[in-house]
Parts: C-alpha cells; sequence; structure tokens
C-alpha cells in the first residue's frame, strides 16, 4: 500500500526538514483507488489553497485521478 504523509521544510533553507508526520494523511479507501493498473495505491501530485479548504490532486492505482478536499486550519 503506498500512502501520503506531510513533511514541512525551512521556507529559506529547503534542505532543513522542520516537520513529518509520524502517521499518514491519506491512503486508499475508495474501490477505484484500491484496484488498477497498480493497486493499493494513491500518489497526491499537488495541492491548492481555495478559501478555507485545501484540494489535493491525486492519482489512484496508476489507472484514475482525483481530487479529495480537507478543511484548511487557520
Amino acid at each position: 500500500m503506498y500512502r501520503t504523509g506531510v513533511a514541512v521544510f525551512d521556507r529559506n533553507d529547503p534542505r532543513k526538514l522542520i516537520s513529518r508526520s509520524d502517521t499518514p494523511i491519506f491512503e486508499p479507501e475508495r474501490d477505484w483507488e484500491k484496484s488498477g493498473q497498480v493497486p493499493n495505491v494513491v500518489f497526491v501530485e499537488g495541492m491548492v489553497r481555495q478559501g478555507k479548504r485545501y484540494l489535493f490532486y491525486y492519482g489512484g492505482a496508476d489507472k484514475y485521478v482525483g481530487v479529495a478536499e480537507a478543511p484548511a486550519i487557520e
């Protein structure tokens, strides 16, 4: 299974890791993410803030493209 975590790097020195998640924040859940060319895989390729939410654009099972959303933390 391929899942997604979060890492935060220093804005002035991107070689410096500030923090990272201990557990995944996004993983295959839907049937079309679990079966396909490469099963049980989600690849987050981009993130955009839209108002009070984030949109995550990702590939599922190397066959589909999807978008998921999460609330922005103020």
